[in-house]
């Protein structure tokens, strides 16, 4: 005979026990509040991905960097700088022209045994400078180098440059007389230009008179 569904429903319910669970809303609610904050809690100080990610970064960091092959040269002989040297500077009163100088004229008494005036012109276009002037004369010109100036005069005052100045020596003549031997032809002058500042020649000029 089948068993009654009915009857085996009743002896379920004789050997189950009904447990009835009563939560107060208020204090569900604050349960489920506080433990949602508690796994936020966990998940900031233990983070399951964040072992393999420092993992990786510090892999990365401490990977070396691939070093460049240093380059071998050989130590070459340093060649000691060449100091250019200073081109003298020339003073404002110096130009790179030249001193011109010529003995222009010679003048005898009329029996030709003395000199009357002698006179030389000084083309100064280059510095300001104070001019000496000797004058030498002989009969014999293989001895001019021997004999002693006649006259030594320094002029008076500096010329200036880009001048042309013509300097006569007549009353500054001292030793006038030529003293030369009977039956000479010829006298030879010979006029020498001096930088009176540092006694340096300058110019020498000689000319020719007949006697």
């Amino acid at each position: 005979m089948a068993e009654d569904p009915f009857e085996k429903k009743q002896k379920i319910d004789a050997n189950t026990v009904e447990i009835k669970i009563r939560f107060n809303r208020f204090w569900l609610e604050r349960v489920i509040y506080i433990i949602i904050i508690l796994m936020l809690i966990v998940t900031i100080f233990y983070n399951p991905f964040g072992g393999s990610c420092e993992k990786n970064l510090s892999d990365i960091s401490s990977t070396p960097a691939a070093e460049e092959p240093e380059i071998e040269t050989e130590p070459s002989e340093a060649k000691p700088a060449e100091t250019p040297k200073p081109e003298p500077v020339k003073p404002a009163s110096e130009s790179s022209g030249s001193i011109g100088f010529t003995l222009d004229s010679i003048t005898l008494n009329t029996n030709n045994t003395k000199v009357e005036s002698i006179t030389v012109k000084i083309d100064n276009q280059k510095k300001i400078f104070t001019p000496t002037l000797k004058i030498f004369w002989y009969d014999d010109e293989d001895s001019a180098v021997a004999k002693m100036p006649k006259v030594s005069i320094n002029y008076t005052g500096a010329i200036p440059m880009g001048t042309l100045k013509t300097w006569k020596l007549d009353k500054q003549l001292t030793a006038r007389f030529l003293s030369f031997e009977e039956g000479t032809t010829e006298g030879f002058f010979r006029a020498e230009l001096y930088d009176a500042s540092d006694n340096s020649l300058i110019s020498t000029q000689t000319k020719t008179v007949k006697i």
